[in-house]
């Protein structure tokens, strides 16, 4: 089951929370078991979804996760989608100054579809923008998502700040995105999901 219809329902009945608790602390102990394995400085990307966002708990909650697994903060980056942020800026804004002081990193997922100002950019502590993969999917040279592209990763390289490209599922799309200069994407094309083993 696609995330995209589960994750709604999870919202709806309040067990997000559950869920998002237990993928938080899976994933945290993953990575650092397979740091421990391998000896190299792996990294994990985790969503969050709003209502933990809005959780008076949640900073304490991935403290102590850091606590517990001993894992280094930035190994951590923390996915929060464009439309959860604009809900309420000014609150969330608080939450992710917070998480920036723990150390872990964040990242602004479907970056693109908020609908929203800019002017949060400079206001929030985040590492990572990752351009939604609507605008990857009919990718061309010559269109208008092109130049949304071209412009996302102008502003992220003036604000000092990763693009990660979602989505990706062809080689034209990925040399397209190697032309206009993006150095991360992800998607089928480079790695389906797999199981941690």
């Amino acid at each position: 089951i696609a995330p995209s219809e589960f994750i709604p329902l999870l919202e709806e009945t309040g067990l997000i929370m559950e869920v998002g608790d237990w993928v938080l602390k899976s994933a945290f102990s993953q990575v650092k078991k397979w740091q421990s394995e391998s000896g190299r400085k792996i990294q994990i990307s985790i969503n969050v979804s709003g209502r933990q966002i809005q959780n008076q708990n949640f900073v304490q909650t991935i403290k102590k996760l850091i606590q517990q697994t001993h894992l280094s903060p930035e190994s951590v980056t923390l996915e929060i989608t464009e439309s959860i942020l604009m809900q309420n800026l000014d609150d969330a804004l608080v939450v992710l100054d917070k998480l920036a002081e723990l150390g872990v990193k964040l990242a602004i997922d479907d970056f693109g579809t908020g609908y929203s100002s800019l002017s949060y950019l400079k206001r929030l502590p985040i590492h990572t923008l990752k351009i939604d993969r609507s605008f990857i999917e009919e990718l061309s040279l010559e269109e208008n998502g092109a130049a949304i592209i071209k412009a996302t990763l102008a502003l992220a390289d003036n604000l000092n700040l990763d693009v990660i490209a979602e989505g990706v599922e062809t080689e034209k799309q990925l040399n397209i995105l190697k032309q206009f200069g993006c150095k991360k994407a992800q998607g089928y094309l480079l790695g389906k999901p797999l199981a941690p083993h």
